[in-house]
């Protein structure tokens, strides 16, 4: 669909270094059916191994449709949250994320998701199942992100609520869509975690319904060298999630304070060292939920460790 007109979606799709991969995530967005206007923002960080040509001729071939966001310097490594930057100019009246190694295999699912926000005003956040593919594209359709055993999400529900967003991580990056406020905006402490997807998704979703779609539409790729799948780099995205948690603490509703709680202590069980905690988050743990830290120091450690250097 050709059109110059306001889009009602937005995809931001963000791209390091994706030169291997972002020819197959364009084309996801290109073979969209769809009876809307969209447009879809590429943002690329800078890259050096030609992805941000490929992004230049998808957006010769594509004007009205992919908006190229080429950065001279890597605004990442310099604290920027290239997310962010694209929401800011998103003009769509709902957002959708893809990043640039992940790929939209259904070429109904935005219209799918669009039309469900339409009809449904209190709808904030909807997300689906995605398969999992390695850097070579293997895995699609025979691991899920469902099967995750730190995922809590059942294929059978279509409704979700904000408890079972805090209590886990539940929404694929590349499925999630979600309404736009108007002025955009999040707090200043999401911007100083070391991942964005967990706390954007509650924060967007906290005064509305959240709806799962049926089905996989997009495949998400997991690199099997991430840093995160380190013993330091997963300590240091736990730290991340227990400040998160402190944080929603303040934020939301007395009404979540349990489920946030509850959270929290699983994120101090699940630290390989406690010594990752400096004195003023040790401080704040144990006046929000007293006694985690003495509670959890050594439960279930060992068993943590074997199942990490299985994975």
């Amino acid at each position: 669909m050709s059109t110059g007109a306001q889009p009602l979606l937005t995809v931001v799709c963000t791209a390091f270094n994706h030169a291997a991969y972002i020819r197959g995530t364009l084309d996801g967005f290109v073979q969209q059916r769809r009876n809307f206007p969209m447009e879809v923002i590429v943002h690329d960080d800078a890259s050096t191994d030609g992805t941000s040509d490929i992004v230049r001729e998808y957006a010769d071939r594509y004007p009205d449709l992919i908006v190229p966001l080429i950065q001279p310097e890597n605004v990442y490594s310099k604290g920027g949250r290239p997310w962010f930057i694209c929401f800011e100019r998103a003009r769509g009246k709902y957002i959708a994320i893809c990043e640039g190694d992940d790929v939209w295999t259904d070429p109904d699912k935005a219209q799918k998701q669009v039309d469900d926000f339409e009809t449904h005003p209190d709808r904030m956040l909807s997300f689906h199942d995605v398969g999992v593919i390695d850097e070579t594209g293997r895995f699609g359709h025979v691991q899920r992100y469902s099967d995750f055993d730190w995922n809590i999400m059942d294929p059978k529900r279509s409704d979700y609520d904000l408890h079972d967003l805090i209590r886990a991580t539940l929404c694929p990056t590349c499925s999630v869509m979600f309404r736009k406020p108007e002025p955009f905006s999040v707090p200043g402490w999401m911007l100083t975690l070391p991942f964005a997807d967990q706390p954007l998704f509650i924060w967007m979703a906290r005064n509305g319904t959240i709806r799962f779609h049926q089905g996989e539409m997009a495949s998400y790729r997991r690199h099997t060298a991430s840093s995160s799948r380190t013993t330091a780099g997963t300590d240091r995205f736990t730290v991340g999630f227990i400040r998160m948690y402190l944080h929603l603490l303040r934020e939301l509703d007395p009404g979540y304070h349990t489920t946030i709680k509850e959270a929290l202590k699983r994120k101090v069980e699940a630290l390989f060292s406690q010594s990752s905690l400096d004195a003023d988050l040790t401080g704040q743990v144990e006046r929000a939920v007293p006694g985690t830290l003495s509670s959890a120091r050594w439960k279930g450690r060992w068993k943590r460790l074997r199942g990490y250097l299985r994975a």
